[in-house]
């Protein structure tokens, strides 16, 4: 039984440990089964919304997305498989130094075979132009009005049967998508340089995420408690030194852990023990 502890630093074993199986084989991109475009002509800017059906493996996957000599923007890509949501996890995006146009993909499937996404992203380039034709009756008494659309597409990527929808109105963007998908690196300013923003790291999570990769069996997670508690600063608290992951499970969909405080502890302790996590030790 794989157990939690309640009473914290992961266990790598760096002196044996062999981390060649991060060297994980690219899952080639294939070709899209339905794709829907969204034009708005007023601000030059498309949503794509790809359907793919990619052939993943157990484990960590590496799915390279190119979009050079497009102007897709690559700040706005998205991957989702919505029909494996909970079993299928994009867990980063890496854009390597020194090529352009292209990211990789790092995927997290729990099952193998194939399994259905979802692509968007948003692209300039692609535009429409309406028309209409009126044709008068021999006896003009009516008239029969049609409406016709052409789409423009310079965006420099083929969209082939794709289906369309086109949008009269303004939006306002704070980015020009065009200036987006021209940068020569992905997230710098125009001038090379770089934009801090202010953030949290889930470190409690990192460190469960890491551990599973270096095949750990032990997670230690310090905190300003000795252990877990149940009515946690109440007169029912109540220590808790030992328990399964089910139990923690259980505990943490009552309730029993305070957001911003235990509970991600806890569900890094969960993730851990799903895999090949052995005991996870909470302590201060």
């Amino acid at each position: 039984m794989r157990h939690f502890i309640s009473t914290a630093f992961l266990i790598f074993g760096l002196g044996i440990c062999n981390i060649s199986h991060a060297k994980i084989d690219l899952v080639t991109l294939p070709d899209r089964d339905k794709t829907q475009l969204t034009i708005y002509n007023s601000a030059d800017l498309t949503l794509v919304r790809e359907q793919r059906t990619l052939t993943l493996k157990k484990g960590l996957n590496r799915l390279e997305f190119g979009w050079e000599n497009t102007l897709i923007d690559p700040t706005s890509v998205q991957l989702r498989a919505p029909r494996h949501a909970a079993q299928v996890r994009l867990l980063e995006v890496t854009y390597p130094k020194g090529v352009k146009g292209s990211a990789i993909w790092t995927i997290e499937s729990d099952i193998a075979g194939p399994v259905p996404v979802e692509i968007t992203f948003f692209t300039s380039g692609i535009s429409w132009h309406a028309f209409y034709m009126g044709t008068l009756s021999e006896d003009e008494q009516h008239l029969q009005l049609q409406g016709y659309v052409t789409i423009y597409n310079y965006s420099g990527e083929d969209y082939e049967n794709a289906s369309t929808r086109v949008i009269v109105g303004k939006i306002h963007l704070l980015d020009e998508i065009a200036a987006l998908a021209r940068r020569d690196t992905t997230y710098n300013k125009p001038d090379g340089t770089l934009d801090g923003l202010d953030g949290v790291i889930d470190k409690d999570m990192t460190a469960a995420l890491l551990g599973r990769v270096l095949k750990a069996e032990e997670l230690f997670i310090v905190t300003d408690v000795d252990n877990i508690y149940l009515n946690f600063n109440t007169s029912d608290q109540k220590s808790i030194t030992n328990a399964s992951k089910e139990d923690v499970e259980m505990w943490l969909e009552n309730g029993e852990f305070g957001e911003g405080s235990m509970a991600p502890k806890i569900r890094a302790a969960i993730y851990f023990l799903q895999y090949h996590g052995q005991k996870v030790v909470i302590t201060s």
